[in-house]
């Protein structure tokens, strides 16, 4: 997850649709100051801790965790697209998402341990180009982002990138200019919404 020590500006955000589609109705949010910390290169990085975090209940149970929100990737190409889900530690299996289909996942980050949902168009790359959605779960927020430091897979067709509150970004084609895109470890922003809240990448409809 990029944590570049920075305030990043409010954004003007549309409704987040999985499916392609112009954003209805337009509010606002602002993402926080975040701490210091590195880019992700092929693995999720270590996160910092975002503050303290209280310590759980004797006796609750995980009912929270059941509350969370998803990780989406709508694929709206004409081909399928390889994703794969990475913690700090490994990868799981590819996941193929095949053209005008939809892949979800709930989110499973810890304040302890990001999330990087590598995405390409080649089948067994898990490393470049990919599209990253970098994400960690933390005092009750999500904080996310959408990386290219390691290449530029979609830069033919474009995507956005949303969540349910309201966000809508858009990087259109070439996709070598988006602002709130990372292509260095630190020229991109990071975003936040509640952990109830979904996020994610909609492909080739810029």
């Amino acid at each position: 997850m990029h944590s570049t020590t920075a305030l990043a500006t409010v954004v003007s955000m549309g409704s987040f649709l999985l499916a392609s589609g112009s954003p209805a109705g337009q509010s606002s949010k602002m993402a926080i100051q975040l701490p210091t910390g590195g880019a992700a290169v092929t693995a999720a990085p270590p996160v910092p801790t975002f503050g303290t975090v209280p310590a759980k209940q004797a006796g609750v149970s995980d009912l929270a965790a059941a509350a969370l929100g998803d990780s989406n990737v709508v694929n709206d190409c004409t081909f399928p697209v390889y994703l794969y889900v990475c913690d700090q530690s490994s990868c799981g299996a590819e996941v193929t998402v095949q053209p005008k289909s939809e892949w979800s996942a709930p989110i499973t980050s810890t304040t302890e341990d990001g999330v990087s949902i590598k995405i390409g168009t080649t089948s067994g790359e898990v490393e470049k180009p990919i599209l990253q959605l970098e994400y960690t779960n933390a005092n009750g927020l999500i904080y996310f982002d959408a990386s290219q430091v390691n290449g530029n897979p979609f830069g033919t067709w474009g995507y956005w990138m949303g969540d349910l509150s309201g966000l809508h970004e858009t990087c259109s084609p070439p996709c070598t200019d988006c602002s709130f895109v990372y292509n260095t470890p630190t020229d991109g922003t990071v975003f936040n919404t509640a952990n109830t809240d979904s996020i994610g990448f909609t492909l080739c409809a810029a």
